[in-house]
């Protein structure tokens, strides 16, 4: 019952701004003095959310949290390729300057952001990598998610077709980035079975693939919440 909310929650999706052009790198840092820096990849709503983000990173730790607009989904893939990919190579040089210093990384990405997260840890030596609510591909989840169906086909109106999203937007799914995972991390993968905005099956190839490369997986299946909730409640334990 609780999935239903997931409806409400999209009525304003896509239109929280006019415009991506001004979006292509948001991200905010939190320096402390410690061995491990957590690096975030999660929606707008969260970065926003004063309440949720205590609930995903505590103040005693050093983080860099990457925001993720609602319009970076967009009719054109060119386009979420371009702030997708500005994001990850942003995060990998900061990931890679830690890591010079003998910091350790650890990684969180939420809904969108899982498929930024897995490609990070792909690239870098990661310590945790935790999973919420996200897919194994992503240009099959914006095809199928009841999010983002809408800008898929209003793409196709516009002359983009399937093999387009997937030419562009194919090397941020998590499916084609797990060769290099460092198979001792600690990993966790939060689903909801009544998940529509990421649908649950896309979820499940994820976890069902990295339980092929991680000897240290713990799943989570949610039977009652749907993708929003699951991203309210969840709350990033040390």
């Amino acid at each position: 019952m609780f999935w239903l909310l997931d409806y409400l929650f999209l009525r304003n999706y896509g239109q929280e701004e006019k415009g991506i052009n001004k979006y292509n790198l948001i991200k905010k840092v939190s320096k402390k003095k410690t061995e491990e820096l957590w690096i975030q990849f999660s929606p707008c709503s969260v970065y926003d959310s004063k309440f949720l983000n205590r609930r995903y990173l505590q103040k005693e730790v050093s983080s860099i949290e990457y925001r993720i607009p609602r319009a970076v989904i967009s009719f054109n893939p060119k386009n979420t390729k371009r702030i997708l990919k500005n994001m990850f190579n942003d995060s990998l040089k900061e990931a890679r300057k830690a890591i010079k210093k003998n910091i350790k990384i650890n990684i969180l990405g939420i809904s969108l952001g899982v498929t930024l997260a897995v490609k990070l840890a792909n690239k870098v030596r990661t310590s945790k990598l935790k999973l919420i609510v996200g897919g194994s591909n992503l240009p099959k989840c914006i095809e199928e998610g009841i999010a983002t169906r809408k800008i898929f086909l209003e793409g196709t109106k516009k002359g983009y077709i399937r093999k387009d999203f997937e030419r562009h937007l194919d090397e941020f799914s998590p499916i084609k980035n797990m060769d290099n995972l460092n198979k001792k991390m600690e990993t966790l993968v939060v689903l909801s079975k009544h998940d529509k905005v990421i649908p649950y099956r896309h979820g499940e190839k994820l976890a069902e693939e990295l339980s092929k490369r991680t000897s240290n997986l713990k799943i989570i299946r949610s039977n009652l919440f749907g993708h929003g909730l699951s991203v309210i409640l969840f709350k990033n334990k040390k």
